[in-house]
């Protein structure tokens, strides 16, 4: 009866550590998935279920564990396989065609997409807490776009996220279009 009362307290102790090992390794903090913890699980698991349990209470406990051990492996199982199909996260990653360090053109109509990637940019993921949030970051630029086009007569803004010392900072500059060559003098 100890000894069940100690494998089922071992085998809640290394769910426990599993589930943090777990979610260290989807955070980027473990290099490869703690499997070998999951296998060893696995063997206490089915060893406990072979000793001669006495009581329903431990009986009811290792149900439980097994349970939750099932959950947390069928959401490991999950997550790995959505890692696997989408690749990196998303908000580390700026669309294609638009690249903050070398300029993310905006105009009248302003692309949701550019705009995410001016923010996640200004903004990353790097332990940096954002001034702002997304809707007013996007507001911010709506002004400054319309701002310029008025008093420039500009159809387009550029804006670059580069770097002020070691803070991020966000630079505007107006695209003058150019004339078409039948209105030039010759």
């Amino acid at each position: 009866m100890e000894d069940v009362n100690h494998a089922l307290a071992e085998i809640e102790a290394g769910i426990r550590r599993l589930k943090v090992d777990f979610d260290r390794f989807f955070n980027g903090a473990l290099p490869v998935p703690p499997e070998n913890q999951r296998r060893r699980l696995t063997r206490m698991l089915r060893r406990a279920r072979t000793m001669p349990t006495q009581t329903f209470a431990e009986r009811f406990m290792l149900s439980t564990l097994e349970a939750r051990f099932n959950t947390l492996s069928e959401l490991f199982n999950r997550r790995l396989r959505e890692n696997e199909t989408s690749g990196p996260a998303r908000a580390q990653r700026p669309e294609p065609g638009h690249d903050p360090q070398q300029g993310v053109v905006l105009g009248a109509d302003m692309d949701p997409e550019a705009v995410t990637a001016l923010y996640d940019r200004l903004y990353d993921s790097a332990g940096r807490r954002a001034k702002t949030d997304f809707g007013s970051f996007q507001t911010y630029l709506r002004r400054q776009v319309d701002t310029l086009r008025r008093r420039t007569g500009c159809r387009e803004v550029r804006f670059r996220v580069t770097l002020a010392g070691d803070e991020p900072a966000l630079k505007a500059k107006p695209l003058v279009a150019k004339e078409p060559l039948e209105s030039r003098g010759r």
